[in-house]
């Protein structure tokens, strides 16, 4: 067999195990306790804890690894407008390596710190403009900076060390709407914004934009065939757009981030595509565009206050092959798409939402994926071998608590 060949297979066994096998895990699932939409959640660096946050200021931590005996998740730890934030919470992210503490930015123009034992807001930075997106960097040594994106055009850094704003980043022309750390440099940002450009960063230098990335015309493939799939199935329908449709609108970015290893860049496009971007080695920030893929049967119309938190695979067997997901595709914007960014081939569509599918996260050391949304439920998707695993386990529990029985009346 040709070397292509192996790998298109080699390809192909790992979406087969790890997305196309996922669906709504009915032993294991989080429980509810939101009565507003879930806008952001995110799971920590050990995968033990998820902390959701939303429309209506609140915010919950949940337990993965100790849920209830019916299998949900439970809430250990909740906070609301009390102490918190007074209008909706647009991201949470947990600090790095350390689950004493996390940071939330919401609508009333401020991003908050945390102290998770208390649940108590730690400290407090007033952004003056409404906080539509932030992080921090993974693998920072030197800094402990948030990166912001507002309503203005600037790129805000807030120092958690000193409690004060200390540097912005000028350049782009309309609002920010994707922030992403590299994974390999602390000291690279990529953002992208409403003005329809994405920069990346050099944060040590006094001129900080290391380049400016505008794609070139879209290219559209041709269409696939359509399939469909019942609620919490998956599928990968294709369709195609019209060119007009694509000129108007193709350019206005609503999200982006590396990937795992900071070799690319994917952007999503307000008229339902994302863009991959090849990054130059070596600290240039200088990068190629190589590809335009459609996601589908997705259009986020005209809201250009819309933003998409595009979440990168944790792990991948080879670099250029990643897996990216993407939320809020498919028809009513339900769906959670898994998409290979060589092939733009939609591995999975997962649809279980009743409402729209605001935001997604991957769980470390684990196939499982959680998805939030506008009808206030946490969903937890798992790959069949695992509901298989647990399955046969609840079933030897099961086999042994009946012999455990029978011993007992046999003694008596």
């Amino acid at each position: 067999m040709f070397p292509e060949m192996l790998a298109k297979t080699e390809r192909e066994r790992r979406l087969n195990k790890r997305w196309r096998s996922l669906s709504l895990d009915a032993n294991m699932q989080v429980e509810r306790a939101f009565s507003a939409a879930v806008t952001s959640i995110c799971i920590d660096g050990t995968g033990a804890f998820l902390i959701a946050a939303g429309s209506d200021a609140r915010i919950n931590v949940f337990d993965l690894d100790n849920p209830h005996k019916n299998g949900r998740a439970k809430v250990i730890a909740s906070a609301d407008k009390n102490g918190g934030h007074k209008f909706s919470i647009t991201g949470v992210n947990w600090y790095p390596n350390d689950t004493g503490m996390f940071t939330t930015s919401s609508t009333d123009k401020t991003i908050r710190v945390w102290d998770t034992n208390c649940m108590q807001s730690a400290c407090t930075f007033n952004m003056r403009e409404k906080v539509y997106i932030h992080c921090m960097s993974s693998i920072a040594s030197t800094a402990a900076l948030i990166a912001a994106g507002t309503e203005s055009s600037y790129v805000r850094l807030c120092d958690l060390k000193t409690g004060d704003h200390v540097q912005m980043l000028q350049g782009h022309n309309g609002p920010v709407s994707g922030i992403s750390w590299s994974k390999t440099n602390e000291f690279e940002l990529a953002t992208s914004s409403k003005d329809n450009t994405i920069r990346i960063w050099d944060i040590r230098k006094s001129n900080s934009t290391l380049a400016c990335l505008r794609k070139p015309t879209p290219v559209v493939a041709a269409p696939a065939a359509d399939t469909s799939s019942k609620k919490g199935k998956s599928a990968a329908p294709q369709f195609k757009k019209s060119a007009s449709t694509l000129a108007k609108f193709s350019d206005v970015i609503l999200g982006l981030t590396y990937t795992h290893f900071s070799t690319h860049l994917v952007s999503v496009n307000l008229i339902g595509t994302f863009d991959v971007w090849e990054l130059e080695q070596g600290g240039s920030g200088g990068a190629k565009h190589v590809a335009t893929h459609e996601i589908p049967n997705t259009n986020f119309g005209t809201d250009l206050n819309c933003i998409i938190p595009v979440v990168p695979e944790l792990g991948s067997s080879q670099v250029g092959q990643e897996v990216v997901v993407i939320p809020s595709v498919g028809y009513g914007l339900r769906g959670i798409g898994m998409f290979d960014i060589q092939s733009g081939e939609a591995a999975s569509v997962l649809r279980g939402h009743i409402g729209r599918n605001a935001c997604a996260a991957l769980r470390q050391n684990s196939q499982q994926l959680y998805s939030g949304g506008f009808d206030g439920e946490i969903l937890q998707w798992s790959p069949m071998y695992m509901k298989e695993s647990f399955e046969a386990d609840e079933s030897a529990r099961n086999v042994s608590a009946l012999e455990d029985s029978w011993s007992d009346n046999d003694r008596k």
